[in-house]
């Protein structure tokens, strides 16, 4: 065996950092931008601050209702979750369940369906695919739930076979 083919790839922290820092700064302007204009003014303000804190907010940032920058928040959590590291695709299943929850009429969430149906139906995690599951169900999807549906039955792990039923259960209700 060679050295070269003996080294491990890891991934370049540089292309990381640029291919998840627009995530970022959308995750910031659709969740934390709005939640800090939402907050009360402090007493400890002098005149000029309060008068400004007391101002109705700003109209919402045209990003915001941009339908590109919705296609793209879409596209780069659907590019997370193609991602090599372990981490990066676990987080992005953590955000979209939160934008599906919170924010769920702002984002689109057409490009993730898939994804999230591979890591349900192939991840080897347990907690990878528990996660799927919910963030499938937080999307409301009709697809991706009809696709849970049929193919609850052939997954061996119980907790996922639990969890995922609980889900369907929840988003058709008791029939």
């Amino acid at each position: 065996m060679t050295r070269a083919s003996a080294r491990i790839q890891t991934p370049n922290p540089r292309a990381f950092s640029r291919r998840f820092a627009g995530l970022a700064v959308l995750l910031f302007g659709l969740v934390v931008a709005p939640a800090q204009a939402q907050t009360p003014p402090r007493a400890d303000l002098d005149g000029a601050a309060l008068a400004l804190a007391e101002a109705p907010p700003a109209a919402v940032p045209a990003a915001k209702k941009s339908p590109a920058s919705r296609a793209l928040l879409d596209a780069q959590l659907a590019a997370s979750l193609a991602s090599p590291v372990e981490q990066v695709r676990q987080q992005a299943m953590q955000n979209i369940i939160f934008l599906a929850t919170y924010r769920g009429d702002e984002v689109r969430f057409e490009q993730v369906v898939a994804p999230l149906l591979n890591v349900y139906l192939f991840g080897g995690n347990e907690g990878h695919r528990i996660l799927a599951v919910t963030a499938l169900h937080a999307i409301g999807d009709r697809y991706g739930m009809h696709r849970l549906r049929e193919t609850v039955q052939d997954v061996n792990a119980d907790r996922v076979r639990l969890h995922t039923l609980r889900a369907l259960n929840d988003f058709y209700g008791e029939k």
